[in-house]
């Protein structure tokens, strides 16, 4: 998702907004991605990374799509921003496939996990939570973290 450097955040929305759209509703998504009072205003060039990820992930949201390809989506923001973008990808009513290393995610948003393996996919249903414990690997996970636990005490 492209950024034009010299536009204002709520200028860059409203450039690709629907019909319809006016600053008060674009305001209102750009709430959502922690966009708030002069924070519209600001110059994209001068936003920080994390800044432009939240600002492209808002833009996506704009228009209808029946497919979201998502590549570590939460890579560069910070925690509040990642709860807003759960919020969006959960009540986002076409389909997502993200691939991310962030477990707090895929426990929260993802509802199959696709493993590729040995040139075989296999699909799980549930998050992260579940694919560890239909691999068999949750209980020893535990463990281990049991042994650290009591080894640093």
């Amino acid at each position: 998702m492209t950024l034009d450097e010299s536009r204002t955040v709520v200028d860059e929305v409203l450039a690709h907004a629907p019909s319809g759209w006016g600053v008060e509703s674009v305001r209102g998504l750009l709430a959502r991605f922690l966009f708030t009072q002069d924070d519209v205003f600001k110059v994209i060039g001068a936003l920080s990374g994390g800044e432009k990820s939240r600002l492209s992930l808002a833009k996506l949201l704009l228009k209808p799509r029946q497919l979201l390809l998502l590549d570590e989506p939460t890579n560069h923001l910070d925690v509040p921003s990642k709860d807003e973008l759960e919020k969006a990808l959960n009540d986002y009513v076409g389909a997502v496939i993200f691939s991310s290393h962030d477990r707090f995610l895929l426990d929260r948003v993802a509802t199959k996990v696709a493993e590729l393996e040995d040139g075989k996919l296999r699909i799980y249903h549930g998050g992260w939570t579940a694919y560890r414990e239909a691999k068999g690997e949750l209980p020893l996970a535990i463990a281990h973290e049991e042994a650290a636990a009591t080894t640093a005490a």
